[in-house]
Order: C-alpha cells, then sequence, then structure tokens
C-alpha cells in the first residue's frame, strides 16, 4: 500500500486506473498525433502569440483537448494554459495545490528524420514527431492521468492544476508569466526529465561571442558561409562552410579530410566553390557525451586553411570550446558530489558577409559557484581575443531528498517499476527550478531510449499508456 490508512489498497488502486486509461488509448494515440502535427517551434510574436503562431496553437488545441475531459481551463494570452480540478470547498486543504508542470513548444525539427518530424506518424506501435517525448508526449499522458482519477471517482484533499507553457525551450518567459500573475502551487512535478526522479538540476548559462571582419582579408581561402547548429541547448549533428579556394589550398583541405572517418566530413565541389560538410551526431547539451559536436569537426577540418581575422578568431574559438564538452579549453571545468561535471556546449556557429557568431550553453554544477567561473571564463576568452557575453544566467535546483514530494514520488516509483533506485541528478533544465517543492518526473526510463532533440523522436504506445498510469498514481499520492 503506498500510504498507511489508505481506504483503497494499492493493488485494487493499480487496475481500477490500469482498465480506464488502458479504455483511454485510441484517444490519448489521436490527440498525440494531433498535437505533434503543429510546428509549435518559436517564431515572431503576434496578437495573443507571443511564442508565435504554432505555439499559440498548440496551447489552444491542449486547452481544447482538456475541457472535453472536464476541466476547467484557462488560456493567459498565449502564455500558458491551465487544467483545474477543484477540491471540495469543505476541505481544509482546499487552498493548496498540488501542479503538474508541461510544455507544448519544441526545438526546431533539424536534419536526419526518416520520418515527418510534425507528421505525428503512427508505426509499429511508435508515434513520432519532435515533442513524443519532449514534452508533447508526457503532456497527453499527464492530462489524461488526471482524467483518470476524475472517472474513477476520487475526490481530491488538495486542488490539481495542469500548467502548460509555451516558451520551456528558449526563455521560459511563460512560466515567468505565471508567477507573476497567478496562484502559487503547493508542490507537484513536471514530466520533463528522466525517472526515477531529479532532485538536483544544475545551473544553465547562456553565452554569444560576435565578430564582424573584413572580407578583404581574404586571398586563398574565401569564406561564403559558415552555419552550423539550430539551437544553443543542442549539441550541433551537422555544420558545413561554402569556400572558394586556390588549387593550393584545395589540394592541402583535401589532404587534411583524409584524417577523418568516414561520413564525418564530406567536400563537394561546383562551379561557385566548395562545400566542406561535417556531421556529428545531436543530442541534448546537458548530456553531451551522447553526441558528437559537428562544428567541432568542420573547424577542426577548415582552420588549416583559415585566413585573416576570422580565422584567428575560429582558431580561438576552436581552442576555447570547441575541441572537448567540460570546460578545459575555457579554464570552467569543476564538480561537485551532487550533480557532477561542468558541461559546455558550442551550439551554434554563423558567418557569413563580414559577420560571425557563436552561441553556448553550460550547465554548472549546484554547488559551484558561479561568479567565480563567469570571472575565469571571461578572462581566458580575452586572452585570446574573444569578447564573451553572457545572455542569461538560471540558478541550480536542489530539492532535498527527505521533501514529502520526493519521499512520495520516489515511493511510487519504486512499486510501479518494481526496482530499488535513488533520485539523480541532472544537467537538464525543467520548470521546476522556478518553483520551490517541484521536481522533474520521467519520461525517460534509466536505459530507456532518448531521442529529445534528435531525428526521429518518438514514443512507445505501449510506454505512453505506461507513463499515464504512473502520473495518475503519483497524483494520487500528493493530492488524494
Amino acid at each position: 500500500m503506498l500510504k498507511e490508512n489508505r481506504k483503497l489498497e494499492a493493488d485494487e488502486l493499480f487496475e481500477k486506473l490500469d482498465i480506464i486509461i488502458n479504455g483511454f488509448a485510441g484517444n490519448m494515440v489521436k490527440g498525440l498525433s494531433e498535437f505533434l502535427a503543429i510546428p509549435s517551434t518559436e517564431s515572431e510574436e503576434e496578437p495573443n502569440a507571443p511564442f508565435g503562431a504554432e505555439v499559440a496553437k498548440a496551447l489552444a488545441y491542449y486547452k481544447e483537448l482538456a475541457e472535453k475531459l472536464g476541466f476547467s481551463c484557462y488560456n493567459n494570452a498565449g502564455y500558458y494554459v491551465t487544467a483545474d480540478w477543484q477540491a471540495p470547498a469543505c476541505s481544509d486543504k482546499a487552498a493548496e495545490i498540488v501542479g503538474v508542470l508541461s510544455h507544448c513548444d519544441v526545438v526546431p525539427a533539424g536534419k536526419g528524420w526518416h520520418y515527418p518530424p510534425f507528421g505525428g506518424l503512427v508505426e509499429e506501435g511508435y508515434i513520432y514527431g519532435r515533442g513524443a517525448q519532449d514534452d508533447k508526449g508526457p503532456t497527453i499522458a499527464a492530462i489524461y492521468a488526471m482524467a483518470a482519477l476524475k472517472e474513477a471517482g476520487f475526490n481530491p484533499k488538495r486542488s490539481l492544476r495542469h500548467i502548460v507553457g509555451g516558451n520551456e525551450e528558449s526563455g521560459c518567459a511563460c512560466i515567468e508569466k505565471y508567477l507573476a500573475e497567478d496562484k502559487p502551487l503547493w508542490g507537484g512535478f513536471s514530466p520533463d526529465g528522466d525517472f526515477p526522479l531529479i532532485f538536483a538540476e544544475k545551473g544553465i548559462a547562456r553565452f554569444k561571442a560576435e565578430l564582424e571582419y573584413d572580407e578583404a582579408e581574404f586571398k586563398e581561402c574565401k569564406v561564403h558561409a559558415i552555419h552550423g547548429g539550430t539551437v544553443g541547448n543542442a549539441v550541433p549533428g551537422e555544420a558545413e562552410a561554402g569556400l572558394t579556394l586556390s588549387p593550393v589550398v584545395w589540394e592541402k583541405l583535401k589532404k587534411q579530410a583524409e584524417n577523418y572517418t568516414k561520413g564525418e566530413l564530406e567536400l563537394l565541389e561546383d562551379e561557385t566553390k566548395i562545400t566542406v560538410k561535417a556531421c556529428g551526431k545531436a543530442c541534448h547539451a546537458s548530456t553531451p557525451d551522447k553526441g558528437k559536436n559537428a562544428i567541432g569537426i568542420l573547424l577542426s577540418a577548415i582552420l588549416p586553411i583559415m585566413e585573416g581575422r576570422l580565422g584567428e578568431w575560429l582558431k580561438s574559438i576552436y581552442k576555447l570550446y570547441g575541441k572537448e564538452s567540460y570546460g578545459k579549453g575555457s579554464n570552467t571545468c569543476c564538480k561537485d558530489e551532487v550533480s557532477g561535471c561542468l558541461t559546455l556546449n558550442l551550439g551554434t556557429i554563423h558567418a557569413e558577409n563580414g559577420k560571425a557568431k557563436i552561441e553556448l550553453d553550460m550547465r554548472y554544477p549546484v554547488e559551484a559557484d558561479f561568479g567565480e567561473i563567469w570571472q575565469k571564463m571571461a578572462a581566458t576568452a580575452a586572452e585570446k581575443r574573444v569578447c564573451l557575453q553572457m545572455l542569461e544566467n538560471k540558478a541550480p535546483l536542489y530539492v532535498p531528498k527527505d521533501r514529502e514530494t520526493v519521499t512520495a514520488l520516489m515511493r511510487v516509483y519504486r512499486q510501479m517499476v518494481d526496482v530499488d533506485a535513488e533520485p539523480i541528478a541532472i544537467g537538464g533544465g525543467t520548470y521546476c527550478r522556478y518553483l520551490k517543492n517541484f521536481v522533474a518526473f520521467g519520461p525517460i526510463f534509466p536505459e530507456g531510449e532518448d531521442r529529445m532533440h534528435q531525428a526521429d523522436e518518438r514514443v512507445k504506445v505501449e510506454q505512453l499508456l505506461f507513463l499515464s498510469k504512473i502520473y495518475a498514481v503519483a497524483l494520487y499520492e500528493l493530492a488524494f
């Protein structure tokens, strides 16, 4: 039994919710497929669409779905949507709200897909699409978990609120808007991380460096353009450079290309230019060891032939940030016992028409002194004539393991999955760092498939249903 003195035994609870959620399966698959078909990446602001029309469309879709499931909903001008289940007025805990924090915005699709990234295709038991794992799939699982509890006839002692934001991937202005204008929450979880449970999240800082250069300095190696990556918080899977080379430099580049494994580097020649394509492996910036940075591959290949101020600047960028992902080059390498090593990702690069820019994403340990890290980083960059600018810094999250939220959710996970597990720390960032008593709870299982921010992102239908069952029991523990 999950809690002592429950009127409903655990086995009976599981069985009841299992039957209800299995009955929801067809609607859940249909709903997620339609949800995934909305390309809700951030775009230009419009009226009542601060993050773009498609994000607003995704929020509206969720609101309509939640209302059909019987919840009272509110759309705050395209920033976020809430779905509420109010506890009975007679309850002495009616003023307390258990929250679930999800988001409907997604990172750009990127390349390398074998299925339409915004098609919501269902094939061989999987649902494909950008957001299937991060975070539209878990969003569907969570709202149907609430619906299952409602259909089961339970009455909550604490009110429930599902908040779905529209700006988690690129700033979290949605949750900041909520905190500025809406009710505080007792606590809860976000289905936007890893199981068994994330009790600590590293601090997140983002930086940029820019350069203006004179194209007249190019003699034997003219740079038309260099592009790599789509967002700072993803390890780039592809990067390329368009160049015009003298015969001697062209031969030198071909010789340099022999040092790379098959598929890493490709040289394409046409009448106007040489295109150098680098292929790595995309992944989330918080786990760079799972990927391979294509910008680093590209720079290592073309730097021996680069000229002028741009060439010198890119050599510095490569030494500082392109050779590895743990801060050695930038003098920021550090770690702690709670959350592990600092990571630093060279996420994007663009150089064209005399202007160059890079973006960096750092995840630093929860016990680290960010002021000291930033001081060392800026000074080391300045030594190499790189002017680094800090774009943002989000403080780490740390929720003690003995907090009620942690103990209750770990109890649920251990019983539902039947394993002895402990909470973990990650480099990823969720909404949880903005609120007290919140932790990330799934959807990725240990040793499970993680395609967040990668090509062919997908979720297994069977797993989607299981997620909903876990979240239903978790909400039962926290609110009933």
